[in-house]
């Protein structure tokens, strides 16, 4: 797509792997992808191969709906032999899909603030063991009069909201991934609660100035970081991270490597 070809040909904040992937004992490692595909280009060819070159081990998408199921399963589900999508009929661009390697339950549907998105609890069963990861979409930055001005002063406390609600699903035990289109960068309450828990952004570490999504304005492309994956640093080490310049998404895909910390 043209838009696609312009979005990647002017974003600068990438940051590229800079170090060969080791081979892999068992699941020692977890590579993880989130990625908001966008509602309206369901079926983007260029979509779909930006996943498949992730080669995430797990990938967690948002505005996923029934187009976009019929062309991931036809083109990753070889790939991908785990999958479950699911949308609020309510909501077009609320449907949130799991594609994984290894087998996995969806274990809670955790609603948000005014019919905006929801989240999903899973259980992703690896052979390393049980690792329960977070798909979220919050709300985005639009007040409730559908102001972009306003909602970007406004509507921090809405998505700390729904995160609070969302992480009230997780079980204290599991090792534990936090990732999704969270439409705030770091700064947010909603990131923040998590890194003021001791969680650890991804991004943050390996690439502090790579921006998630863009959005032409005339002849002006708009950057922000919404999208992140967050992990607990007790159960887990992040190698790398990066941001994809890939895809007709507005959004890119987020990649992390983690490793597996031996037990102490």
């Amino acid at each position: 797509m043209a838009c696609a070809s312009l979005w990647a040909a002017s974003y600068t904040g990438v940051v590229t792997w800079d170090r060969a992937r080791p081979a892999r004992e068992g699941a020692a490692e977890l590579t993880v992808m989130t990625y908001n595909v966008n509602f309206g280009v369901a079926g983007d060819a260029s979509t779909l191969e930006a996943i498949a070159a992730g080669d995430a081990d797990v990938v967690l998408l948002q505005e996923t709906h029934t187009a976009w199921e019929r062309a991931m399963r036809a083109r990753l589900g070889g790939m991908y032999p785990h999958m479950r999508f699911g949308a609020p009929e309510s909501m077009p661009a609320g449907g949130l899909a799991v594609l994984s390697r290894w087998p996995f339950e969806l274990t809670h549907v955790s609603p948000s603030d005014g019919g905006f998105f929801y989240a999903w609890r899973v259980v992703l069963h690896t052979p390393r063991g049980d690792v329960q990861a977070l798909n979220l979409h919050l709300r985005p930055q639009v007040s409730d009069g559908g102001s972009l001005l306003v909602g970007r002063f406004t509507t921090g406390p809405n998505r700390l909201r729904e995160l609070t609600r969302h992480r009230a699903t997780l079980a204290g035990e599991l090792p534990t991934i936090v990732a999704g289109d969270f439409n705030e960068d770091e700064r947010g309450d909603a990131v923040r609660s998590l890194t003021e828990a001791g969680m650890r952004s991804a991004l943050a570490e390996f690439a502090p100035g790579a921006m998630t999504w863009r959005w032409l304005v005339g002849p002006f492309t708009v950057r922000q970081r919404f999208d992140h994956v967050v992990y607990d640093p007790a159960r887990f080490e992040c190698l790398h991270a990066r941001v994809s310049p890939a895809g007709a998404s507005d959004h890119l895909p987020v990649i992390a490597r983690l490793r597996w910390r031996a037990p102490r």
